[in-house]
């Protein structure tokens, strides 16, 4: 992150204190939303030439980038592990030193460890409503 995009997250925040998500193009228009993805009208306080400076930092569009303070990503972190712990019994059997889900032996179960995590770490972000759809496939 460039100095002149947290010096642009500061300066929408001072209005729009929710802000989670932020998307901008190269020319400068941004889109900004808290944790449900509802959006903020733009706001004249907010000063156009900060928000620019932002934009002309950044070499990859368009830019998307969420917040997260680093109470919440330490949190995040702790209950990675925790899941990946209670996964990994189900996933391979340490005393054989054989995947329990049918995957080569030579197959790295750390990868399949991982795309679990995230995918139970996605249920658990997500809305009660996604939730239901995701699991009732």
């Amino acid at each position: 992150m460039t100095q002149e995009l947290e010096k642009a997250i500061s300066e929408v925040m001072k209005y729009h204190p929710n802000l989670s998500i932020i998307v901008f193009d190269k020319i400068g228009r941004w889109l900004y939303m808290d944790d449900e993805f509802k959006y903020f009208k733009f706001d004249d306080r907010i000063d156009q030439a900060v928000l620019e400076e932002a934009a002309d930092s950044i070499s990859t569009f368009p830019f998307i980038y969420q917040i997260e303070d680093k109470k919440k990503r330490f949190q995040k972190s702790l209950l990675r592990e925790q899941i990946k712990k209670q996964l990994e019994p189900l996933v391979y059997d340490d005393s054989r030193g054989i995947s329990r889900v049918g995957l080569q032996p030579d197959f790295n179960v750390s990868h399949i460890i991982g795309d679990l995590t995230d995918f139970v770490l996605a249920l658990l972000d997500a809305t009660p409503e996604k939730r239901t759809k995701v699991l009732n496939k």
